[in-house]
């Protein structure tokens, strides 16, 4: 069995009084504008409950509405008053009449909302009025047949369609210079004109051939007539294209049409003379005129139907309370009560009743269900509304996946590294495994691992550990002492069910290291300066062996070259292998070598400071390059000795920057040109080796400012027995 998918039953009546004409929808569908034709007001329907909220006066007879493209406004025809009116939405006032000939009938945007074209549903006027939107001002007139009705623009807005009903032709007017550019002969009075989505096909009510006639635009012929009994007037198509409605300018009902195949699939008593259409732009309603019975009428569908189940979730713990929920869904234009039922399983079955506006949905909670049994449970939610036109949707279904009690377990089942034996002095990276033997998914817990009484360090298990699954983990490096170690590992998870399977327990063996390059040494270098340091190799054990030394890698702008014990000549290769060695190191005795570095020259600048230096001389047993060990050299960069003062020149103060490459004392005093001394900013100061900031006021020994010009300043450095000194000039321009 088939149901319709279309408005087609009377879900409402909505009296006015007076002549009811073209009831239209706002763009956001949450109101319907009736123009009262002999009343001289507009009525204006709430949709969300079909009553009428409001009434507001508009001489003229208003005949025809059209909503802007922008939603804010309500465009209306009024036929005597020979004018257009707009309203605003807002508050329903006119905020302006655009005066015309005679009877303003129809109305379309084209253009890109440029221009609206207006029909002048005259005999002796044959015309469509020109506005433009912009200051709705009339622009011009286009002469076209007798008596134009109804009007069609295409969604570009570059042709429009005009009906002229007593002259049996459609015009097709250019919007681009509002010219006629062609004619399509209808016989019959055409009247209501409509295209369809794919502007492939005009439909036009023809009132005294009482049909409907569909016109291919590509050649203008008539591909299909459906008969209509009673002559036809006005036409509304759904926003999908798939129906038509027609109504009769002399019946009571309305006939709804096809496109597909052209046929008559129902017609629906409205009342006397339903003349025009308002199609909500969701087409769950349609708002029908009743003129002479003074009201409107609402085609819909009585349909509701449940949306989605909220609750219970798709995965439930059992025992656990759960609120079953559910989205229910009002599909039709009037507001409806009705019963809504959710199954859970074999066991849980509540009905409630709730109450729905038009086209609404809503949440709607049940009693309370105890999850059971432990498996799959089907869920079912559905509605029972009496004439509940479309079945299909009242019932939606899903299904719980009810797990048992819940299990919180997770233990360490290994211990991957450290193990065995190890060498002193590596740095080893301890490693476990864990297993998640519980039912849940388990995350945010803590693991400790512990090595001797020196390390115990713990890590946090932030990843989701699903049941039944292991996962590796890793914790901060271990360097290795010698001696036997005790390792162990344990889960800290805090509802853990089983502490049996929480810790897993190794040891290691750590064996002393064999060869010992040495000392590690720090130290001060002047940028620019060389240095040289002594190294030796020392290896433990029975016998001896070649020492083969690694040339360390330079920071930038640092330059090292290896040497013998004397830094006289480079270190040779003995072995013949490519790399530098000391030759055979006897055991118990050491071998000696040097590392010749340069320090950048480029830091010596005013400005420069503190770096670092940091140099790894590594060696290695010649034939076991697994015997290795290795020795740290580092420098610190000091500046050369300098001074200079920023800002120069200055207004107020200035500051010294200072360069020391060593510790010492500094004297710091400012002379005029004249040699006379004016203040002493530093005095026999003991600093030390960096750069150091001394600001001056630019003040005299008695802190009195002085005048400006330029000065001299002399810098005295006494360091290591012997005394250093620079002279330099500054100028002070008290601005």
């Amino acid at each position: 069995m088939s149901y319709p998918d279309y408005p087609d039953t009377v879900v409402a009546t909505i009296p006015t009084g007076g002549l009811p004409w073209s009831p239209t929808p706002t763009l956001d569908g949450q109101y319907v504008y009736v123009p009262g034709f002999t009343s001289d007001v507009v009525w204006v329907i709430r949709t969300s409950d079909n009553a009428v909220v409001a009434t507001f006066p508009l001489a003229g007879r208003p005949t025809v509405a059209l909503p802007s493209p922008d939603g804010q406004y309500m465009y209306i025809s009024n036929s005597r008053g020979a004018n257009v009116a707009k309203v605003r939405l807002s508050d329903n006032a006119v905020v302006h009449q655009t005066s015309m000939r005679s009877d303003p009938h129809s109305m379309a945007f084209v253009r890109n909302n440029e221009f609206m074209y207006v029909t002048i549903f005259r005999a002796w006027e044959n015309q469509v009025a020109v506005l433009r939107t912009s200051d709705d001002s009339l622009m011009q007139y286009i002469t076209v047949g007798s008596y134009p009705w109804g009007i069609a623009a295409t969604a570009d807005g570059q042709h429009c369609y005009v009906s002229c009903s007593y002259s049996d032709t459609v015009y097709i007017l250019r919007t681009s210079d509002h010219t006629v550019e062609a004619t399509i002969p209808v016989e019959g009075m055409p009247e209501g004109i409509v295209l369809s989505p794919a502007e492939d096909i005009l439909y036009v009510a023809c009132k005294s051939g009482q049909c409907l006639k569909a016109i291919r635009l590509a050649d203008h012929s008539v591909v299909a007539s459906v008969p209509v009994a009673d002559p036809p007037a006005a036409l509304a198509m759904l926003p999908n294209g798939k129906y038509l409605y027609v109504g009769s300018s002399d019946s009571n009902y309305v006939t709804i049409v096809r496109t597909s195949d052209y046929s008559v699939v129902k017609t629906v008593t409205t009342g006397n003379k339903p003349m025009c259409f308002g199609v909500l732009p969701d087409a769950s309603a349609i708002y029908v005129d009743a003129i002479n019975e003074g009201c409107v009428r609402v085609l819909g569908n009585v349909d509701v139907g449940p949306v989605t189940i909220l609750s219970p979730p798709g995965t439930s713990e059992s025992a656990r309370v759960y609120v079953p929920s559910a989205v229910v869904r009002n599909f039709g234009p009037t507001s409806q009560i009705l019963p809504v039922t959710m199954n859970i399983g074999a066991g849980y079955v509540q009905t409630v009743q709730e109450t729905l506006a038009p086209r609404m949905t809503n949440t709607v909670a049940f009693p309370s269900w105890v999850a059971s049994p432990v498996g799959r449970v089907t869920v079912t939610c559905f509605t029972s509304l009496v004439g509940d036109e479309d079945p299909t949707n009242d019932t939606i279904r899903d299904s719980v996946q009810v797990l048992p009690a819940p299990v919180h377990d997770v233990g360490a089942v290994a211990i991957i590294s450290p193990s065995g034996s190890i060498r002193a002095g590596d740095s080893v990276i301890p490693r476990t495994r864990i297993r998640n033997f519980g039912n849940r998914v388990e995350r945010y817990f803590d693991v400790r691992f512990r090595i001797g009484e020196s390390y115990n360090e713990k890590v946090n298990v932030a990843v989701a550990l699903p049941a039944g699954s292991a996962v590796d983990l890793t914790f901060p490096p271990w360097v290795a002492e010698t001696g036997d170690w005790a390792i162990s590992c344990s889960t800290m998870l805090p509802s853990d069910l089983d502490s049996a399977n929480d810790k897993v327990s190794s040891s290691v063996q750590v064996f002393p290291q064999t060869l010992s390059i040495a000392p590690d040494q720090s130290d001060r270098i002047e940028a620019g300066k060389s240095k040289t340091y002594r190294f030796h190799a020392l290896i433990a054990g029975d016998t001896g062996a070649v020492v083969e030394v690694a040339r360390p890698s330079p920071p930038p702008g640092w330059s090292v070259r290896l040497c013998n014990a004397t830094g006289a000549d480079d270190l040779t290769d003995t072995d013949g292998d490519g790399i530098p060695d000391l030759g055979y190191v006897a055991p118990g005795e050491s071998g000696w070598f040097s590392l010749d570095v340069t320090a950048p020259s480029g830091t010596q600048g005013d400005t420069a400071s503190l770096g670092q230096g940091v140099f790894l001389v590594a060696g290695y047993v010649g034939d076991r390059p697994d015997i290795a060990d290795t020795a740290v050299l580092n420098l610190t960069l000091l500046p050369a000795f300098s001074v200079h003062n920023f800002p120069n020149p200055f207004s107020d103060h200035t500051s010294f920057v200072i360069g020391l490459p060593e510790d010492g004392k500094a004297s710091l005093t400012v002379y005029t040109r004249a040699g006379e001394r004016v203040c002493r900013v530093l005095a026999n100061t003991n600093l030390p080796a960096g750069v150091h900031l001394v600001r001056w006021d630019g003040v005299n020994d008695n802190g009195r400012s002085i005048a400006p010009g330029t000065y001299e300043y002399l810098l005295d450095y006494v360091h290591a027995g012997k005394t250093d000194r620079i002279r330099k000039k500054l100028v002070l321009t008290r601005q």
